[in-house]
């Protein structure tokens, strides 16, 4: 019933959110990052106002968030962790309406998958990273235990000439990134 609530700072005490949560239209700062949790309320895209996000964990059931959700928080801005990757079931439907590329403000992006999830398809897990493109205006990425055996394109474009860290974890591939030339930082996968 907080409906007017703005800002919420969670602890490493909570492990979930209520499934009502999309009720807090007018929360503006959801700061989760403390917090063990492992999915989202189902929902999350009916909270407009969102402007920080700091995790977004993919549900695995009804009962969680689907990644389509992210298409609807527009005005996301700061740092976002998009964590297990691996729970995406259907990658024309629930990606297609995931929109990164539109949300010009993100500056940090880390896309994480569970490690040793054993990818059953590395295409798909490709097609998953490709359609998750974010605005060129991001200057850090993370991406964690991709076990696609080849990056998308967009990871190596000029475009992203604003990037400045990139940093590849337990992945089993490495990327073309010789197009990129505003980088500090590379770090190759362990």
């Amino acid at each position: 019933n907080l409906y007017n609530l703005q800002t919420l700072i969670l602890s490493s005490d909570i492990t979930k959110l209520p499934t009502n949560m999309s009720k807090l239209i007018n929360l503006r700062h959801l700061d989760n990052s403390g917090a063990w949790m492992k999915e989202m309320p189902p929902q999350m895209g009916k909270m407009k106002n969102l402007r920080k996000l700091s995790v977004f964990g993919v549900g695995i059931h009804d009962d969680g968030s689907s990644i389509k959700e992210l298409g609807e928080l527009q005005h996301l801005s700061g740092k976002l962790s998009l964590l297990n990757l691996e729970n995406v079931q259907c990658i024309n439907k629930d990606t297609t309406e995931v929109i990164l590329k539109n949300k010009q403000d993100l500056s940090g992006l880390k896309l994480e998958w569970k490690r040793g999830h054993g990818a059953e398809d590395s295409e798909k897990e490709r097609i998953l990273l490709e359609q998750l493109c974010p605005h060129t205006n991001l200057n850090s990425l993370t991406i964690t235990n991709y076990e696609g055996t080849s990056f998308p394109k967009w990871l190596g474009d000029s475009s992203f000439s604003k990037m400045v860290f990139i940093k590849l974890r337990n992945c089993l591939a490495l990327p073309l990134l010789g197009q990129l030339l505003m980088m500090s930082e590379i770090i190759p996968p362990v």
